[in-house]
C-alpha cells in the first residue's frame, strides 16, 4: 500500500512561526549546530556501523560536515548524537500552565489537521494488512505534546504516550484534560521498548532524534506484543540542497535536532536488520514549500521589496502541491510515513 501527496496548507496555518520569525529561528539553529559541534566525533555510521574513513560525498553546512555512508547510503552529521546533547534540545521547552479557550481550539484543530490524517492512514495501513487496530493498545513513543495521544483517542483507540520534556507531558495532560502521556528518562525509552504490551508502536519525528536507532528497532521486534510500527523518517531530499543554496534562511530539516538523514538504502537497511517488513508508505514533503519561502524571504532581505515577495506568493502558492506531488510520487520527498509490520 502506497500513497503519494498531502496539502501543505495545513502546515502553513499551523507553522505560520518560521514564516515570520525567520532571523530569530535561523539564530536558534545556529546556537543548538554549535552545541552540536562540540560533542565527540563520530567514528561510525548511525545506521550500519560502517567506519566513518568508509565515507563518500561530502557537504558542510553551519560549520558541519555531513557524509554519505558508503555502505548502507545513510546520511551522517560527523559528530555524536550523545544523551548530553539530545537533553539541553529537548527537555527544557516551556509551556505555560494555564490554557484560554482559543488555545484549546488551536490545539484541537492542529491535532485535527496534521496528525488526525496520520490515525486514518495508520488504521487503513492496518485494515489493508487484515487486522483491525481498535483490537490493539497504541504507545505513542516521543509524545511531544501529546497530539497523536489525542488523535488516536478520537478514533476510539487505547493509547498512551512516553514522553522525556516534563514540560511537555504536563502541557499534553492538562490540555487534554487525560492522564495517558508520561514522562520517561532519554534512556527508559529503550527498556519500555521492551516490555510494552501496545500492539501498535508509533513513533512520528522520533527516529532521527534517538541515539541508538537499530537498538530500538531490536527491542520492538523481540518484545513479542508489538505487532506494528508506524513511524517516519526524515528523507535526503530536495530541501537539503535548497539549505545550501539559501544559508539565510531557516530551514530546519538539517538542523536543530536534527543530524543525520535517510536515503531508502538506509531504511531498508535498518528494517532488514530488525526483522519488520514494509506495509505501508505515504510519501510527501515539504520540499516545494522550503523553496517557494527561501524565495520569499531573500527577496525581502535583498530588495526590502514586500510588493514583489507578494507577486512570487501569489504565482506559485496554487501550484506548490502540485509540484510538490512530481516528487513525492517519485518518492523523492523530504518525509515517508511507514508503517512496518511483522511477518510472523
Amino acid at each position: 500500500m502506497k500513497i503519494y501527496g498531502k496539502s501543505v496548507g495545513p502546515v502553513v496555518k499551523h507553522d505560520a512561526e518560521v514564516f515570520e520569525n525567520n532571523d530569530h529561528l535561523l539564530n536558534e539553529t545556529e546556537r543548538v549546530a554549535k552545541l552540536y559541534r562540540s560533542q565527540p566525533y563520530r567514528e561510525h555510521c548511525k545506521v550500519c556501523n560502517e567506519p566513518i574513513n568508509n565515507y563518500n560525498m561530502s557537504f558542510t553546512k553551519q560549520g558541519i560536515e555531513y557524509r554519505l555512508c558508503s555502505k548502507c547510503g545513510h546520511l551522517n552529521g560527523l559528530y555524536q548524537d550523545t544523551k548530553e546533547f539530545a537533553e539541553k534540545i529537548h527537555t527544557k521547552t516551556k509551556y505555560a500552565e494555564q490554557y484560554s479557550e482559543k488555545d484549546r481550539q488551536i490545539y484541537f484543530q492542529r491535532m485535527n489537521d496534521i496528525y488526525s490524517p496520520k490515525v486514518k492512514f495508520l488504521f487503513s495501513a492496518i485494515r489493508n494488512d487484515s487486522q483491525e487496530p481498535l483490537k490493539y493498545k497504541h504507545a505513542d513513543f516521543g509524545a511531544g505534546s501529546g497530539y497523536m495521544v489525542a488523535g488516536l483517542h478520537a478514533r476510539g483507540a487505547a493509547a498512551v504516550g512516553y514522553e522525556m520534556s516534563p514540560a511537555q507531558v504536563n502541557y499534553a495532560n492538562k490540555i487534554n484534560n487525560f492522564e495517558h502521556v508520561y514522562n520517561v528518562g532519554i534512556d527508559e525509552i529503550y527498556d519500555i521498548a521492551k516490555v510494552t504490551d501496545a500492539g501498535v508502536v508509533t513513533m512520528i519525528g522520533v527516529i532521527e532524534h534517538l541515539q541508538y536507532p537499530v537498538e530500538m528497532m531490536k527491542a520492538l521486534k523481540e518484545n513479542r506484543n508489538v505487532k506494528y510500527v508506524f513511524l517516519t523518517f526524515p528523507m535526503l531530499s530536495p530541501s537539503v540542497y535548497f539549505e545550501q543554496v539559501f544559508p539565510s534562511v531557516m530551514l530546519g530539516h538539517l538542523a536543530l535536532g536534527h543530524t543525520h538523514l535517510f536515503q531508502e538504502s538506509s531504511i531498508d537497511f535498518l528494517i532488514n536488520r530488525s526483522e519488520f517488513s514494509r506495509k505501508a508508505e505515504w510519501w510527501f514533503g515539504t520540499d516545494i514549500m522550503d523553496l517557494v519561502r527561501s524565495v520569499d524571504i531573500c527577496v525581502r532581505q535583498r530588495e526590502g521589496n514586500c510588493k514583489a515577495a507578494e507577486l512570487w506568493q501569489d504565482k506559485m502558492n496554487d501550484i506548490i502541491d502540485e509540484l510538490q506531488l512530481v516528487i513525492d510520487r517519485h518518492q523523492l520527498a523530504s518525509q515517508v510515513h511507514m508503517l512496518l509490520g511483522k511477518d510472523s
